[in-house]
């Protein structure tokens, strides 16, 4: 039998000495294949990269990099953003050794997307069955004071149409966000010949060359003239885009409607999402969670949702615009496109770069928004000219 052990190197990656010898340890309690830690990757069969150090994931995309090819287990105290063999801190070793049979065999690999919605699904029905549980006792005569419950189940009052403002999500930076990320060449948009941000339709990410808080300022207006420039192909701008479509839509979305009702929906226009939202990692809605659980399961219009679901009529706008503007809306398309006739208002985009929406599927992306403004890349864009 001692004949048919089998031998694998190891290379750690990211490790001190303490965490090293943890794995050393665990390598000598395993009896059916002889582990071996080695210090080069070209020696090395498999390889186990820890990110909880000072370079954070960068780590990890530094070792892919360098080792493309090697098969590698990713760990820490943090779930990954991204498709890996995930090995969870605190290790445990009943957990490590099958985790590299999978790895080997290409199999086990960890899909954030699947974890999300699981977990979004068994919170939605959690909230669904303490909600039934406070009907049957309120059918008992227990009275509640819950948040989740519906306050006496209804709203007496309707929806104040009246005082809801509309905005055209064509105009301004929104506008020309979209246009860039339903096209597939990489562009810039420019204000007042100041690049602002570069999208990589490929790679479905964007390149950030001002702050948040100044992208916030120009979202808020809606007359911003906003330029689109094309650009040729650039890896290093690529390589420092960090920001998904996805995310920065839905940003843009709730800096630009701000308690306002997208110009493209009417109060009384029959919505449904197509799809759970990535509520971990997209800015914060209130009540979004709830928003989500019933309009996944249920057609209705804002009249049903105001009074059904009892959210701030603000809350509600904001989700039906950042929903619709990353794709994931699904609306009543006659009443969509009979209020895009009505609307008479020119966008300050240029005709040629114009459309009528975003595309249809949502983008699945888990990048977080950051501001990527460094002195490199301003001085690269600086060499955008913008034309008049």
């Amino acid at each position: 039998m001692q004949s048919q052990l089998v031998a694998k190197n190891v290379l750690l990656v990211g490790m001190d000495d303490k965490k090293t010898a943890v794995f050393r340890m665990a390598f000598k309690m395993h009896a059916a294949v002889k582990y071996a830690i080695v210090e080069q990757g070209k020696d090395a069969q498999l390889a186990i990269v820890d990110v909880d150090g000072a370079e954070g994931v960068q780590t990890w995309h530094t070792f892919k990099q360098d080792f493309p090819d090697l098969p590698a287990i990713y760990t820490s105290v943090n779930e990954p953003e991204f498709p890996v063999h995930y090995l969870p801190k605190p290790v445990k070793i009943e957990a490590l050794f099958p985790l590299i049979k999978a790895l080997m065999r290409g199999e086990g690999l960890y899909n954030p997307d699947q974890k999300r919605i699981e977990r979004e699904k068994a919170e939605a029905e959690r909230h669904r069955l303490n909600l039934e549980r406070k009907l049957k006792e309120k059918e008992q005569g227990v009275e509640h004071q819950d948040q989740f419950v519906v306050r006496k189940f209804q709203r007496k009052e309707q929806l104040p149409t009246a005082n809801i403002r509309k905005f055209n999500a064509e105009h301004g930076l929104l506008g020309a966000l979209r246009v860039i990320c339903r096209q597939n060449k990489d562009a810039a948009l420019v204000y007042e010949n100041k690049p602002l941000l570069v999208a990589f339709p490929a790679i479905q990410k964007i390149l950030l060359a001002v702050s948040p808080d100044d992208l916030k300022k120009l979202c808020e207006n809606d007359n911003a003239q906003i330029s689109i420039k094309y650009i040729a192909d650039n890896p290093t701008w690529r390589k420092n885009a960090k920001v998904s479509f996805e995310s920065c839509l839905w940003q843009f979305a709730l800096w630009t409607c701000r308690g306002r009702l997208v110009s493209e929906i009417l109060p009384d226009t029959m919505v449904r999402l197509k799809g759970w939202p990535n509520l971990t990692r997209l800015a914060h809605i209130s009540d979004a969670m709830r928003l989500s659980a019933f309009m996944t399961q249920t057609t209705a219009n804002l009249h049903i949702l105001y009074k059904i679901l009892r959210v701030e009529l603000k809350d509600l706008l904001d989700f039906i615009a950042a929903t619709y503007m990353v794709g994931l809306l699904a609306a009543d398309p006659e009443t969509i496109q009979a209020m895009t006739q009505k609307f008479d208002g020119k966008s300050p985009l240029s005709e040629k770069v114009q459309g009528n929406g975003l595309q249809e599927d949502g983008i699945v992306v888990r990048q977080k928004y950051r501001a990527q403004n460094t002195g490199m890349l301003q001085r690269l864009m600086s060499r955008l000219a913008v034309k008049e």
